[in-house]
C-alpha cells in the first residue's frame, strides 16, 4: 500500500493486500484476482482528502460467458452517493473523479460497486462453480487531485486494456401511482405474441415450448418512461421429475436466475441501464443448461412452456432495489401492501389481491434467496421443505454436522424456530 499523502494502492493477486481494504461481497483470494460476489461488494478505504476531490481508478473484467452472457452492468456508489454506471464486456479500467462534497471527512471512504447482473456459472453448465459471481478485480488506486495536475498519470496493466468513464446516474423517477394496464403477450397458436420469437422454440399443440439451449424473443420497448417489471407465467416440462434452472437475459445481461419446478409466475426487475429507447426492442434470452442444442444427435430434454408475459409499470407500493448503510443488505423489494390488515382477515386478503394463497406463495420464496432463510420461513408455514440446503454455502464438514446435530431441534418447533 502507498499512502504518499493521499494515494492508496489495492492490489487484488495472492501477494497483495486486498484483504486489509475488502468489506463486504467478495471471494476468497485466488492467484490474481478477487470475484465480487452477488450484487454488492464494498471496500472501505481510509483516506484522508483534506478538502480536495479525489480520482479513483479501478481495473476489473465481468463474470460472462459469451456470446450468450455478454458482460455485466456495474454501478458505482462512493460513501452511498451515486456516482455512474458503465457496461462491461471485457477487462478496462474504470476512472472517475469524486467531488470532495461526496468525500467523508472522517477519512474512511465506502467504494461501492452494484452488479444486477451477476450469476452463477454452475447454471449454464458444465461448470461447478455455485459462488453468484459479478466481476474480478485486479487493483485499484485512489489519490488526490492536488497530488498529479493536471489529472491521472497512471496507466492501465496493459497497453490494450482500456480506461473507461461512467455514463451519469440515472435519475429514479417516480413509480406510477396509478395502475397503468400492462402490456401483455400471449404464446401458443392463438397467441398475440407469436410474431415477436426468435430462435429456440417450437409448438407442442397449442403451446409454446423452448427447445433449445437459447430460446430468444424481441418484444417492442416498454411504452411507460418509468421503471417497471417483466411477469412471467410459465410452466415446467411434462413429465419433468426435477426442477429446472433457466438464467433469463436482456441484451445479453443477466436480470434472473430462476429455477422452475411447478407452474409459477415470475417478477423479474428491468434494469434502467439496459432498457431501449422507444421503437428499440427487449431482446430477452432463455437460457437452459438442461436443454441440448437443437440438431445435436441425441433426444432433446423437454423444455418448459411459456405462456405470457406482461411488462408492468412498477407500482407505488414496491419501492426499488437498496441497501442499507450499516453494511448489511437491506430486503430487495418491500411490500407496502397489507400492512393495515388484520392478522387473522391477511390470508383471505392476500389471496384476494394476488390470486394465490399463502402457502402457494411461500412455496416460490425458496428460489428467490441465497441462504435458508426461506426454508425456515417455509418450515414454520407448515410446508414440506425440499430444497432446505439449495443455497447453504457451507463446508461440506460443517453440513454434516448439521445433519447428525443441529437437525435434531427439527423435532421440537419452538426450537426450530429459534434457529438462524
Amino acid at each position: 500500500m502507498g499512502t504518499g499523502g493521499g494515494l492508496v494502492v489495492i492490489d487484488f493477486s495472492a501477494r497483495g493486500n486486498s484483504a486489509y481494504f475488502r468489506h463486504d461481497g467478495w471471494s476468497g483470494q485466488e492467484p490474481d484476482r478477487v470475484w465480487g460476489i452477488g450484487p454488492r461488494c464494498v471496500l472501505r478505504v481510509p483516506l484522508q482528502t483534506s478538502g480536495v476531490a479525489f480520482v479513483l481508478e479501478v481495473e476489473l473484467g465481468p463474470c460472462h460467458a459469451p456470446p450468450e452472457i455478454a458482460g455485466q452492468i456495474v454501478r458505482l456508489r462512493v460513501n452511498g452517493a451515486a456516482i455512474g454506471w458503465a457496461r462491461l464486456d471485457a477487462q478496462a479500467m474504470i476512472r472517475c473523479e469524486i467531488d470532495t462534497s461526496i468525500a467523508n471527512r472522517d477519512g474512511t471512504q465506502d467504494i461501492e460497486f452494484e452488479f444486477p447482473g451477476f450469476y452463477q456459472p454452475k447454471m449454464l453448465g458444465p461448470s461447478n462453480d455455485s459462488r453468484p459471481l459479478s466481476a474480478w478485480f485486479s487493483f485499484a488506486r485512489l489519490y488526490t487531485t492536488d497530488m498529479f495536475r493536471p489529472g491521472p498519470h497512471f496507466p492501465a496493466s496493459h497497453p490494450d486494456i482500456p480506461v473507461i468513464g461512467l455514463h451519469p446516474p440515472l435519475a429514479e423517477p417516480e413509480p406510477a401511482r396509478t395502475t397503468a394496464a400492462p402490456e401483455v403477450y400471449t404464446f401458443g397458436t392463438a397467441g398475440k405474441g407469436e410474431t415477436f420469437l426468435r430462435d429456440g422454440w417450437r409448438h407442442d399443440g397449442d403451446s409454446l415450448n423452448a427447445a433449445a439451449a437459447l430460446a430468444q424473443i424481441a418484444l417492442p420497448a416498454p411504452v411507460t418512461t418509468g421503471p417497471c417489471m417483466l411477469r412471467l407465467d410459465v410452466w415446467p416440462p411434462a413429465g419433468a421429475e426435477e426442477g429446472q434452472d433457466i438464467i433469463l437475459t436482456l441484451d445479453r445481461i443477466v436480470i434472473g436466475q430462476l429455477n422452475l419446478a411447478e407452474p409459477a409466475t415470475w417478477v423479474v426487475p428491468l434494469p434502467r441501464e439496459l432498457l431501449p429507447e422507444r421503437g428499440g426492442d427487449l431482446n430477452l434470452g432463455f437460457l437452459s443448461s438442461a436443454l441440448r442444442v437443437a440438431g445435436e444427435p441425441g433426444d432433446a430434454a423437454p423444455g418448459f412452456r411459456l405462456e405470457r408475459i406482461s411488462i408492468v409499470p412498477r407500482p407505488a407500493s414496491l419501492p426499488a432495489p437498496s441497501v442499507a448503510r450499516d453494511g448489511h443488505a437491506a430486503p430487495a423489494t418491500v411490500a407496502r401492501w397489507f400492512q393495515s390488515d388484520d392478522a387473522a382477515a391477511l390470508p383471505a386478503a392476500t389471496e384476494a389481491a394476488l390470486g394465490m394463497d399463502v402457502v402457494t406463495l411461500a412455496r416460490g420464496f425458496e428460489s428467490l434467496g441465497t441462504t435458508a432463510e426461506f426454508g425456515v420461513a417455509q418450515r414454520n408455514l407448515g410446508l414440506e421443505v425440499v430444497n432446505f440446503f439449495r443455497f447453504c454455502d457451507i463446508p461440506l464438514p460443517g453440513l454434516l454436522r448439521a445433519l447428525s446435530d443441529d437437525l435434531r431441534a427439527a423435532t421440537d418447533p419452538a426450537r426450530a424456530r429459534g434457529r438462524r
